[in-house]
């Protein structure tokens, strides 16, 4: 009926003198004031992860190649709490096609750090620390890059010594690896979890298995 009073909502308590009919603004205060507990919430739980993460040094390993060594000694320096670095050249960057020119070593061993060196005092003169900062290239002291393309063989085999490095032979809760984006795509499809397109079934990729027997 016109003027009847609005229904309240279940639990509401009209108050006198007050209408009875909940504010659209309320509502949104509401919301709002929810939304603002849930990013709070969030942030603090992000908070708790990563000091957990860093509480310790995390040990960097790294592709020996220029960009991914540049990479690491900037974007995770030592008086920021990371670890020291290790270069690996199995995690250098997949070379699958000839004019892929940046997959090719220019150095061996401590040649490979001078020359990073010489480049961030270039690009980047007023970062000593990172100058400073000392590279273990024990395991590209020979040549460690490959003059034709790879073959699928080869990426899955280096992948496999790759994995046992970092999750077998380093003892550590966790470790940090700079890398390249098409290693990282090999590396997920060959240990990852993959979705089956046709009925949203996970399965391990075999490599997985695989690599318990390297």
């Amino acid at each position: 009926a016109a003027g009847a009073p609005a229904a309240l909502p279940p639990g509401a308590v009209a108050e006198p003198g007050l209408s009875s009919t909940p504010s659209s603004s309320s509502f949104r205060g509401e919301a709002h004031c929810a939304e603002g507990l849930a990013t709070a919430a969030e942030r603090t739980r992000v908070q708790r992860y990563y000091d957990s993460f860093l509480s310790e040094k995390q040990q960097i390993y790294c592709s020996p190649l220029l960009r991914a060594l540049q990479t690491a000694q900037l974007a995770l320096p030592e008086e920021d709490g990371w670890g020291s670095i290790i270069l690996l050249k199995d995690a250098r960057e997949r070379f699958r096609f000839l004019f892929e020119r940046d997959c090719l070593g220019m150095g061996v061993g401590t040649s490979i750090a001078d020359r990073a060196v010489a480049q961030l005092q270039m690009d980047v003169p007023d970062d000593s620390q990172a100058m400073r900062r000392s590279v273990d290239a024990t395991d590209c002291a020979q040549k460690w890059w490959s003059d034709e393309p790879e073959t699928d063989e080869q990426v899955e085999a280096r992948l496999k010594s790759l994995w046992k490095k970092l999750l077998v032979d380093d003892t550590a809760d966790s470790c940090v690896l700079v890398t390249h984006s098409n290693l990282i795509k090999a590396l997920i499809m060959q240990f990852g979890v993959v979705e089956e397109e046709n009925d949203g079934a996970s399965h391990r990729m075999e490599g997985l298995r695989a690599s318990e027997n390297p």
